[in-house]
């Protein structure tokens, strides 16, 4: 009975309008303005599009988040990267300078080596909140629910 009443180019406009995420608000006010019908007539309309095409509402609205999701993970990786980078060469600074005959060097030796590693370690939590948020974001999009 309600989709009788309905233009047939409105269903694409309110799948292409759920999956970029518009208000739902101003949707049905502008069904009800293209049409005769009701505010719960209209309300109706909508739940039932969404119900009927949810999938591809939501696919519709996933390769930006997945390009999203992916990136965030590949910024991950390449802070991990880096951190491991610092924490090795923060190791190497500081066992170099057991390696010097005079004594003195073996301050300067210690105190850059142990800055390289407070450092790589204040980012090591980042990195690792990166690929896991990445991931997870991921895996929520791409594994049908």
């Amino acid at each position: 009975m309600i989709k009788a009443q309905i233009p047939p180019e409105i269903k694409d406009e309110v799948i292409r309008a759920l999956s970029h995420g518009a208000s739902r608000d101003d949707l049905i006010l502008s069904i009800c303005e293209r049409s005769s019908l009701t505010w719960p007539e209209a309300e109706a309309y909508v739940n039932n599009i969404e119900i009927e095409h949810g999938i591809e509402i939501d696919t519709r609205a996933t390769p930006i988040l997945t390009a999203l999701g992916g990136l965030i993970i590949l910024g991950g990786l390449a802070l991990l990267t880096a951190v491991m980078t610092g924490l090795i060469l923060g190791l190497q600074n500081i066992f170099a300078g057991f390696e010097e005959e005079n004594l003195i060097p073996i301050a300067g030796y210690w105190m850059e080596g142990s800055q390289i590693i407070q450092i790589s370690l204040l980012l090591l939590p980042m990195a690792l909140g990166m690929i896991i948020g990445g991931g997870m974001g991921l895996y929520r999009k791409i594994v049908p629910k």
